[in-house]
């Protein structure tokens, strides 16, 4: 017998099969291609339980199936020999398929609808020596993904301070289902994929990956490394190898300033946007001899970072670039 057990996605991780010279009975469909068994054939059933979901299915480790499961097809082949059967699901499927001894391919896969319809979520092959008697068969199955986000941890740092933020995908399913069990990452074809992070930096060049970017299965990680620069807005996306049909959501870390204008002091002073908060000093003034602002009116700050203050003195517009701080004369 063939267990699964699912919980809030998970991904089937062992497969215990048992075949016997007596034949099964089953409520899945069967077809075979010629030709006829051999006097040694067996009888293969498969069993894929659904547990209801629960608050603690999250915690259970990563060896079920996905929560959008209603059905499973399997595929056993041994030269031109050729069985199938399809399992729809309630709590549990089971079916059964005569099958020869010796060694036997057996392909499953799970998908999202009745009778083996709507979209494949999850997929996996092995092959079995069968013998007559009970037979115990591990298989991974490996998890179709439609989707991706990524997520940054942590998704701001601290100003000026060197530091690394780890970067993951989480992938979803065709059924919109979190994938976070065993198997590797493939398309909806059952070919395997690769989630490639990338990010750009709209303050400067503040970051850069320090590991590898590549992402082929649930649980794997990249780190993005911050250099301390004083301005940082950086953008992380990821792409995969093959299209896929769902969103793709990027993610952004981020540390940057609200400022305000001093009118009677002409300073422009810069609090960072984590905080902290209250009474506390600024960390950035833009101020001194060489600061043209004496009754700074209007502050406005470009996508990189840029500062721009309007005097209402008569000196016009100032910029300073992304960081300036202290008795600085502007760069426009």
């Amino acid at each position: 017998m063939l267990l699964i057990h699912r919980g809030s996605y998970r991904w089937l991780a062992a497969f215990a099969a048992t075949c016997f010279v007596a034949g099964c009975s089953g409520g899945a469909r069967q077809s075979a291609s010629m030709p006829q068994l051999s006097p040694g054939a067996a009888s293969m059933t498969i069993t894929l339980k659904l547990p209801s979901k629960a608050p603690g299915d999250v915690a259970r480790r990563p060896a079920y199936v996905s929560n959008g499961t209603q059905s499973m097809q399997a595929t056993a082949t041994q030269g031109s020999f050729t069985a199938q059967l399809i399992a729809n699901c309630t709590t549990t499927c089971s079916g059964t398929m005569s099958v020869p001894t010796g060694l036997v391919t057996v392909a499953v896969t799970l998908y999202s609808m009745p009778n083996a319809m709507g979209s494949a979520l999850s997929m996996g092959t092995v092959n079995v020596t069968v013998v007559v008697g009970p037979n115990n068969v591990n298989l991974t199955a490996n998890p179709v993904v439609a989707g991706a986000l990524v997520n940054v941890t942590p998704a701001s740092v601290s100003l000026g301070t060197p530091s690394n933020v780890a970067v993951s995908v989480v992938a979803l399913d065709p059924a919109g289902y979190t994938i976070v069990g065993p198997g590797s990452f493939v398309n909806p074809s059952g070919n395997p994929l690769t989630l490639t992070l990338s990010r750009v930096d709209t303050g400067g060049a503040a970051t850069s990956f320090s590991t590898s970017t590549a992402l082929t299965a649930p649980g794997q990680t990249a780190t993005l490394a911050y250099n301390g620069a004083a301005f940082l807005n950086t953008v992380v996306s990821v792409t995969p190898s093959t299209a896929i049909p769902g969103p793709l959501s990027p993610a952004s870390i981020s540390f940057g300033f609200v400022y305000v204008s001093n009118r009677n002091t002409g300073a422009v002073l810069g609090f960072p946007l984590g905080g902290p908060y209250g009474n506390v000093a600024p960390t950035i003034n833009i101020s001194g001899s060489n600061v043209p602002l004496s009754d700074p009116v209007a502050l406005a700050v470009d996508s990189a970072g840029g500062i721009y203050a309007v005097n209402d003195s008569g000196s016009g517009l100032s910029m300073w670039a992304a960081g300036t701080n202290g008795n600085v004369a502007p760069a426009l």
